[in-house]
């Protein structure tokens, strides 16, 4: 039995698939055909949430053996967990995948735009949903690769001194004693219990 419930693309409608279709592809001949308009309703029941959480809208036609059902989908992509219902359990999920792949020449022009409008993508998750099959979906490549470039050259601008080297007054000698220094005052008698020293510090005089 395969993980893959269905996949699509966003924006779109699927076509219809028929009673059989459904029955054989869709919930793996484990429930009775005879009832099959009642299984689609279950269907419905269990994965109301997930299919409102991706945006995706179920239409009906017809009854019974001549019942048909298609898939539209939103602006969203991703993956959700399928419950069957036949036992209510998730076997299987469902990609909705973006309508440019990372080998059109079209998905390179859409996230350079993005890149220039300054907008960022971020994933949204369904707590306690999880997948079949983790790690379904491919990461836009270009898109991430561009953040990080375009990230990256701000970073390069600012020096990343986390420690700054300053000179100080002890009244106790160090490892790091400046001695030389300290021979060279020794011959003022107030100077010489001070050892002067090079201390490191944290310096937060940077941008992170």
């Amino acid at each position: 039995m395969d993980n893959l419930f269905f996949k699509m693309p966003c924006l779109s409608k699927s076509q219809e698939l028929k009673s059989k279709e459904i029955y054989e592809k869709l919930f793996d001949k484990k429930v009775d055909k005879r009832y099959i308009e009642s299984a689609v309703q279950k269907f419905l029941l269990l994965n109301k949430r997930m299919l409102d959480f991706l945006g995706i809208e179920v239409v009906l036609s017809g009854a019974d053996r001549d019942l048909s059902l298609c898939f539209i989908t939103s602006n969203q992509i991703g993956a959700i967990p399928i419950r069957m219902p036949y036992d209510g359990i998730a076997h299987k999920d469902f990609q909705v995948v973006p309508r440019f792949d990372s080998e059109k020449e079209t998905f390179d022009e859409l996230t350079q735009l993005l890149s220039s409008l300054e907008y960022s993508i971020t994933p949204e998750y369904a707590d306690g949903e999880p997948l079949t099959l983790p790690l379904q979906l491919r990461p836009p490549l270009y898109y991430e690769a561009a953040k990080y470039v375009e990230l990256f050259e701000k970073a390069y601008k600012y020096a990343w001194v986390q420690f700054e080297v300053v000179n100080r007054e002890h009244s106790y000698p160090k490892s790091n004693t400046n001695w030389a220094k300290h021979a060279a005052r020794t011959v003022d008698p107030r100077k010489a219990l001070q050892f002067p020293a090079k201390d490191s510090i944290f310096s937060m005089n940077h941008k992170e």
